[in-house]
């Protein structure tokens, strides 16, 4: 997706966006802003999850299409912690003052949904609580019997 010039600025104004040494569009979390990484395959389910409760807001597909990147709305507190439950699905989060690479138009990032004026970024606990709950299912649904206890 190429930017335009109003794409950009809308952007920018929306998500605080700014370059880094490469000239890259990239967003500092910590301050306006928090990113939850998670697997393209469990993040699509979360995806589908917020959607159906009617939540959406921008997500970056990673340079390798190996991740999603949820970009959200500052966490309750300055240093929020991950439930343990969400770290056998790698999700993780940016820390405080790190970067997030923004789609620029050259293919190596994309949008899966890219962020939109009236739309502010999704909550933080509804992405969590939701990969919690998609978590579970998962641990439901994919678990193995142990044969030892037949």
């Amino acid at each position: 997706m190429r930017l335009s010039t109003t794409d950009r600025r809308q952007y920018e104004a929306l998500l605080g966006e700014s370059s880094s040494p490469t000239g890259r569009p990239v967003v500092v979390v910590g301050e306006d802003l928090d990113a939850i990484v998670m697997p393209v395959r469990f993040g699509e389910l979360v995806h589908t999850q917020l959607r159906l409760s009617m939540l959406d807001g921008p997500i970056v597909v990673g340079p390798d299409r190996d991740h999603l990147t949820f970009l959200t709305q500052p966490a309750a507190t300055r240093y929020p912690l991950l439930p343990a439950d969400l770290r056998p699905f790698r999700v993780w989060l940016v820390p405080s003052g790190g970067v997030v690479v923004l789609p620029s138009g050259d293919g190596a990032q994309t949008w899966r949904v890219p962020p939109a004026l009236r739309t502010p970024p999704l909550i933080w606990s509804a992405v969590v609580g939701t990969a919690r709950r998609v978590a579970a299912s998962c641990a439901t649904e994919w678990t193995v019997p142990d044969p030892r206890s037949a």
